[in-house]
């Protein structure tokens, strides 16, 4: 008997545990033992009664659900491919931090794009947010662009098959730069986690950090004054990172090591999670400002092409 996304939870509850790791993919398999699994899933289900689904999200072929205890302490996530084969099974204990998840940003902050984006980790959890674990990002979130629950068109090769690379990136509120890095190559580099990022200091001790931004992209300078929704730069695939997509956060201090993560309070929102798609409530279009800029931007990034095409 095949299990499907309905009968998962209560034969994993149940401890069909032959059943579910004959549907697992052979890349599951080769990573995974039997007796691996076993031992695992019976101590990760001691106690529990019932799990209820609390995400469901698909994404390029796959299907991920997310189930949480009745004492929501465990959180299951699976993955199904197009095959309906299990090809990931995450079982991660929840310690929540009843504090932080009640604690919000002084300030509203704007998301820090013009269109739809999918939220890929966000949530207080870390079946909906796999930053929850570390202090440092707990509240952070991901996101990346899709089309028909694709994030990226098959067609194409490399990082421009990804809708999200090149992407213009915006302020989320007023603030002054105080980090720049814009020199990591747009391809993964776990020795630099965060890429090409920028981090603002805003009023009252908040700081926002723009991750795995496009290499070479970033229109502004330590020391800079920026507005709201200003240009920052581009979305890109730098640093550790599974695909091109945008890491956004805000903490109590600039040191990325040290800081505490703060629960976003975002503009005409509530607390958008993995599997949503989220959209800045203005309007997209941008004022004249920012179009000036923007094309001032382009244009200097288009100058030294230009001459080399022109001497080549």
């Amino acid at each position: 008997m095949q299990l499907d996304v309905r009968t998962f939870p209560k034969s994993f509850r149940d401890g069909q545990f032959d059943s579910i790791y004959s549907q697992t993919t052979d890349s599951f398999k080769q990573q995974t033992s039997l007796d691996a699994f076993y031992r695992l899933a019976i101590s990760f289900n001691e106690g529990v009664r019932r799990y209820r689904v609390v995400n469901d999200m698909k994404l390029n072929g796959s299907r991920r659900l997310v189930w949480i205890d009745d004492r929501k302490e465990r959180v299951l996530s699976v993955t199904f491919n197009q095959d309906d084969l299990i090809e990931e099974l995450l079982m991660t204990p929840h310690q929540p931090d009843s504090r932080g998840d009640r604690r919000f940003t002084k300030h509203t902050y704007h998301l820090p794009f013009t269109d739809d984006w999918l939220v890929v980790s966000g949530g207080t959890h870390p079946g909906e947010n796999r930053h929850y674990p570390e202090r440092a990002q707990r509240y952070a979130y991901d996101f990346i662009k899709v089309n028909n629950n694709w994030s990226y068109n098959k067609t194409k090769s490399g990082n421009h098959s990804f809708y999200a690379f090149g992407e213009r990136v915006i302020t989320p509120l007023d603030g002054t730069v105080v980090v720049v890095v814009d020199d990591v190559p747009d391809v993964p580099d776990s020795s630099r986690p965060f890429g090409n990022h920028v981090i603002l200091e805003h009023a009252g001790g908040e700081y926002s950090l723009l991750a795995h931004l496009e290499d070479g992209s970033i229109a502004v300078n330590v020391g800079d004054h920026v507005k709201t929704r200003q240009l920052i730069g581009r979305c890109g695939n730098s640093g550790n990172s599974s695909e091109p997509h945008l890491h956004f956060q805000v903490m109590d201090s600039p040191d990325l090591a040290s800081a505490t993560s703060l629960r976003i309070r975002l503009k005409g929102r509530k607390n958008p999670v993995r599997g949503q798609i989220v959209r800045p409530k203005q309007s997209n279009s941008l004022d004249r400002t920012d179009l000036a800029a923007d094309f001032l931007f382009e244009l200097a990034l288009a100058v030294p092409r230009l001459l080399f095409n022109f001497w080549k």
